[in-house]
């Protein structure tokens, strides 16, 4: 049940300015404005997990309430019209609202970084605007789960033939982002910024990962 309140409540509060608002002023959640502050709880995703965090599954659910704030203050720059089309979307069609909210906890519950959430943010708000895909944005979420920041930092600004170090290549080749152009011992190997990481650099380093 709790779950499912997840994942509804996430959906619904994208729509609401207030909501965002004040997420957007909380420089950075603490346990007392989750437990204590009235106006927190009161948004209804941060209500439930109080509730989880009370009801003894603590220091997990209070990392993610963190994460949560930091990805939906993050989306609070979007117009609230565009916000609104959307959810309105996704409440004609409930397999796809079930399936967005769900894939958002299980994004937001993997991260292993508080930086992250931002990322995943930008990557949420272009498939919000309708400039990628559902599935574009799954796979560069995924991405961002699986790879560590400096790495992805790694490629922004990339056109040409370049060289990374062996274990970050391994690591962005592993993801889609690279592809071997040339072979070559240690660091002399040369790849290229595929498009889909190409895509993801537009989409989701626009502003770095630092």
């Amino acid at each position: 049940m709790k779950e499912e309140e997840l994942e509804q409540s996430i959906i619904d509060v994208i729509a609401k300015s207030e909501s965002l608002g004040i997420l957007s002023d909380v420089a950075e959640l603490t346990l007392d404005q989750l437990l204590d502050d009235g106006i927190v709880k009161d948004i209804p995703v941060f209500g439930t997990l109080a509730k989880l965090y009370k009801a003894g599954i603590g220091v997990k659910n209070f990392l993610f309430a963190r994460k949560l704030q930091r990805f939906l203050s993050a989306i609070s720059s979007v117009p609230p019209n565009e916000r609104q089309a959307f959810t309105q979307r996704l409440e004609d069609d409930k397999p796809l609202r079930k399936q967005v909210g769900e894939t958002l906890l299980l994004i937001l519950d993997r991260l292993d970084d508080m930086r992250k959430p931002d990322l995943v943010a930008r990557a949420f708000v272009a498939y919000l605007k309708k400039e990628i895909d559902f599935a574009s944005f799954q796979r560069m979420s995924s991405v961002i789960d699986r790879c560590f920041l400096p790495d992805l930092n790694s490629i922004r600004g990339k056109v040409s033939q370049e060289k990374f170090a062996p274990h970050v290549a391994m690591s962005l080749t592993a993801c889609g982002l690279l592809e071997l152009e040339r072979f070559g011992p240690g660091d002399d190997a040369l790849y290229l910024v595929t498009q889909f990481g190409k895509s993801f650099a537009r989409v989701v380093l626009t502003e770095g990962t630092n």
